[in-house]
Formats: structure tokens, C-alpha cells, sequence
């Protein structure tokens, strides 16, 4: 089972444009450029890199910007190059694992859901999940485009609210498959005293990122 996106990346080659989070993003019809193009309105935006297959939300950030920012913008002011600025979305975080149906490609039933989880997180630390709880499936209508992912079995959907924000060729939410709704996974960082019930998905993965990340997750606590 592919389980990290850099296995992912090198099985579907010809799908990993998905990786690729600024065209993701326009292709679903949101506000986002890359570092040196600037915003057309003031607000909330999420800035991050526009790869990232290591996950775990490094360099992500959600700042405010202005129409003042405008012409610092074109120079790298606030977007890193290799970053991009996204509009911000409000609402509950959603991770949900789909598995492909025998549904034609054109068909709204491609992808069936299979394990939906709703993620706590803390706007101040987005590297940092509190919590995530499993709970009935929800159908959200995927977008047409990824019925085109053909040779994949399986994907997982990040959503805030019902806005998409990521999508992985991969299982995420599979240490979950066989528990019962209502059952709440909390990660345990290291500085934290937790019980560990379920270790990190890759024993050989670095979950510090070699210091790009401040919060090191060392595993999982499972709460029924």
C-alpha cells in the first residue's frame, strides 16, 4: 500500500501534476499565484510551498495582505520564491479516503468514500493537528478531473469546509479503516507525556523534516 507521497511520486508518474498545490488550487477555480505575482484584493491568505511531499504543513502560514503590499510583492516581499499565496478558507477540516468505484470516468459515483475523518487544528500552529475523529462518511462532489487519474486505487481529500485544498494518490486515513465512529486519534508530539498506541506511518522517515519542522510528532494515541 502506498502510504507517503514520495512513493506516490514515483508510482503514478504521469499524475503527479496533483502535487503541484498552485495548480491544484487554480485548477479548482481559486484565488492563488506564485511568489513574485500579487494579490488582486485584500485578505486572508495561505501561503505555503508549492511542492511539498513530505506533508506535515511545512512553511505554511496564513497571513493578511493588502493592496499596499501590491508592489513588494513583485520583488518576493511575503511569498518565498518556490511558495505560493492561496485564498484562505473558514471551516471544519476534513480528511477523507476514497477508494475508486467501477463507476465510468464521467460518472459523479468514481469515487466512493471510505473513511472520513474531521481534524482540530490550531490557525497559530499549522504544522500541529490536536485531533482527528472519525465520523459517518460524507459525499462531497468531487470535481471532474480526478476521475482522470486513472491506475489510482486510492486518494485522499483534504477539505476545509467544502473547499479542496489538497489531494494525495494515497491512503490516509487507513489506521482508522477498522474503528469505530467517534473514535479520535490524537497525535502525541515530543513534547508531550502521552500513552503512543500507534507509531508514525514510516519508521525510517525523519518526522522532524531535518529541522523544518518545530513540532515532532512521535506517534498516535487512540481514544475510543
Amino acid at each position: 500500500m502506498v502510504v507517503e507521497d514520495n512513493q506516490a511520486w514515483l508510482k503514478y508518474p504521469k499524475h503527479r501534476w496533483i502535487y503541484n498545490k498552485l495548480e491544484l488550487s487554480l485548477s479548482l477555480g481559486y484565488d492563488a499565484g506564485p511568489a513574485c505575482v500579487p494579490i488582486t484584493k485584500s485578505g486572508n491568505y495561505i501561503v505555503r510551498p508549492i511542492y511539498n511531499l513530505y506533508g506535515m504543513g511545512i512553511g505554511a502560514k496564513i497571513i493578511t495582505l493588502s493592496k499596499d503590499d501590491i508592489e513588494d510583492m513583485a520583488n518576493h516581499a511575503h511569498i518565498p520564491p518556490g511558495y505560493f499565496w492561496c485564498e484562505a478558507f473558514e471551516g471544519t477540516h476534513y480528511s477523507i479516503d476514497y477508494q475508486r468505484t467501477a463507476a465510468p470516468l464521467s460518472s459523479i459515483f468514481y469515487w466512493e468514500p471510505i473513511c472520513s475523518m474531521i481534524g482540530e487544528t490550531d490557525e497559530k500552529q499549522l504544522t500541529r493537528f490536536k485531533s482527528w475523529i472519525k465520523i459517518e462518511n460524507i459525499n462531497i462532489d468531487l470535481p471532474r478531473f480526478l476521475n482522470q487519474l486513472d491506475g489510482v486505487d486510492l486518494l485522499n481529500v483534504e477539505l476545509i469546509g467544502n473547499k479542496i485544498i489538497e489531494v494525495h494518490l494515497r491512503s490516509g486515513n487507513d489506521v482508522m479503516y477498522d474503528r469505530p465512529i467517534g473514535t479520535k486519534l490524537i497525535p502525541v508530539w515530543a513534547d508531550d507525556s502521552g500513552t503512543i498506541n500507534i507509531s508514525n506511518e514510516d519508521p525510517y522517515t525523519k518526522y522532524d523534516a531535518f529541522g523544518y519542522l518545530d513540532h515532532v510528532r512521535l506517534g498516535y494515541r487512540i481514544e475510543d
